[in-house]
């Protein structure tokens, strides 16, 4: 029974040498792995970065675009209103001109 019992304490002991010597590469893995997802995150955040200060610039480019021609637009709205009042202003001269001469004797 004092033999069997060595044995087992010597197989256990081999065993968690055998698993301490395997998982310090494990260990030493996991770091490198750490440090390539890190790399790996902050290459992927710097291009986000890029890509949305490009789609903000593109943003901020249409959005400038918009209002020139919301302004042209309402240029020539105001425009079109003045010709209207100038016609509107010329049928009544020339509605007054042609009642005065009728009337007139």
């Amino acid at each position: 029974m004092d033999s069997g019992r060595r044995n087992f304490f010597k197989n256990m002991g081999s065993k968690a040498a055998g698993i301490a010597a395997a998982s310090i590469p494990a260990a030493i893995s996991q770091i490198d792995f750490r440090e390539e997802m890190k790399n790996l995150s902050d290459s992927m955040n710097a291009q986000y970065a890029k890509a949305t200060a490009a789609i903000e610039t593109g943003y901020q480019q249409v959005s400038n675009r918009i209002d020139a021609a919301a302004m042209t637009q309402a240029y020539q709205q105001a425009q079109i209103h003045l010709i209207f009042l100038l016609l509107l202003i010329s049928f009544a001269i020339d509605g007054g001109m042609t009642l005065t001469w009728l009337v007139t004797p």
